[in-house]
């Protein structure tokens, strides 16, 4: 039986991926850097910060604190919801425990739960500074289940990406795939939503 659910947020929750290539593009124009913003968008699931490292090596610090807050001033007005999540988690709250499992920062998560005044629905939020370790180390997901006596059996994660998928492998926890429609189909899974109406359904059958 299924007691907790481990959410991501990005690409899940709310539609924000976005949002960083707009900024990263902006900036790299303010700074006469010539980008366009594609390679961006083939690091699904990655932080701002790896993604920065990775495509801008020699001038990691400059564009991060650039980014950083650029980023933060738009991320909180620019919330797209999917898939009727507002509107599902109180419910599932009454049901489950809820754990938020992300590589986006905590700060901004809580930001944004507060905006949408979803934050006292979680139980713990976990994000991008929490852990040494990132996604797709299960690491997150072990101090879940530690901290709650869940085993395996009875915890699911929710994401949208390889990332997410790969973690629950690590784990040996199921993973339900968000079909994200403003993203590229490329991942398969054997449960899928496209919709958080449809979760609860699932979660009654594992």
């Amino acid at each position: 039986m299924i007691k907790g659910i481990i959410l991501d947020f990005d690409g899940t929750l709310f539609h924000t991926d976005y949002l960083g290539k707009k900024v990263i593009v902006e900036i790299c124009k303010e700074k006469g850097i010539d980008f366009d913003g594609v390679d961006w968008e083939k690091l699904p699931g990655l932080n701002r910060e790896d993604r920065i490292k990775i495509l801008f090596p020699d001038r990691v610090e400059e564009l991060l604190l650039a980014y950083t807050k650029k980023y933060a001033e738009k991320f909180v007005k620019s919330l797209i919801e999917l898939g009727n999540s507002e509107k599902v988690i109180p419910r599932l709250a009454k049901k489950y425990k809820l754990f938020i499992f992300s590589t986006k920062y905590v700060e901004l998560i809580k930001s944004a739960l507060v905006a949408k005044d979803l934050l006292q629905y979680f139980t713990e939020i976990i994000g991008y500074e929490t852990l040494e370790n990132k996604k797709p180390q299960p690491e997150g997901i072990f101090k879940i289940m530690k901290e709650n006596t869940f085993s395996n059996k009875e915890i699911v994660l929710v994401g949208d990406s390889p990332l997410d998928k790969k973690a629950c492998e690590n784990a040996k926890i199921k993973f339900i795939l968000f079909n994200n429609s403003n993203e590229e189909k490329n991942l398969k899974n054997n449960l899928t939503i496209q919709n958080f109406l449809d979760l609860e359904e699932i979660l009654d059958k594992l």
